[in-house]
């Protein structure tokens, strides 16, 4: 069972985790996750948030239910953000991870000084002036970063979806 919190305390906390950084092409994106305080789930918070695991165990199906009921639940309190591969090409992979992190934290609204940062692998963002906490495999421990996993994952398919409808070539054959 995923952990809903890292810290019992009432700073809120967003989750944080990328996709498509392993891409030969396309863009990387970021999800950023902040779950609302435990006294405010619903029936209906435990009902999304129970079937959530690490977006790579998940079936396809299953991870764009699960993305559409977080974006229907929690509104702005989720939120992805991409980089182009163009910029990957310009400022390379490790500012485009930071990057990526960076715009879909800020599109949830998370500041330094009142947000701490659950971040899913190695990397830190060196910029971060508050609280975070970069955990390998974070995605199979921390629900936030679960549930960002699986924005992110779901909007790097859903890019490719279309890139390859609009571009009949690279569809398969």
């Amino acid at each position: 069972m995923l952990k809903a919190r890292y810290q019992e305390d009432e700073r809120p906390e967003i989750g944080v985790d990328e996709a498509g950084r392993g891409s030969f092409w396309g863009p990387l994106t970021a999800g950023a996750v902040c779950l609302p305080p435990l006294s405010e789930w619903t029936d209906e918070h435990h009902a999304v948030f129970l079937p959530i695991r690490d977006s790579k165990k998940l079936s396809p199906k299953k991870r764009g239910v699960i993305a559409a009921q977080l974006r229907d639940l929690l509104g702005d309190r989720c939120a992805v953000g991409m980089v182009s591969a163009e910029e990957i090409n310009q400022q390379g992979i490790t500012w485009a991870n930071r990057e990526a992190f960076r715009r879909a934290i800020r599109s949830v609204g998370g500041g330094a000084e009142t947000h701490r940062l659950l971040i899913d692998g190695s990397l830190a963002i060196d910029d971060w002036a508050g609280e975070q906490h970069v955990i390998v495999e974070g995605d199979g421990t921390y629900l936030a970063i679960a549930a960002a996993s699986i924005l992110a994952k779901e909007e790097h398919d859903q890019w490719i979806r279309v890139y390859a409808e609009e571009n009949p070539v690279c569809e398969e054959r």
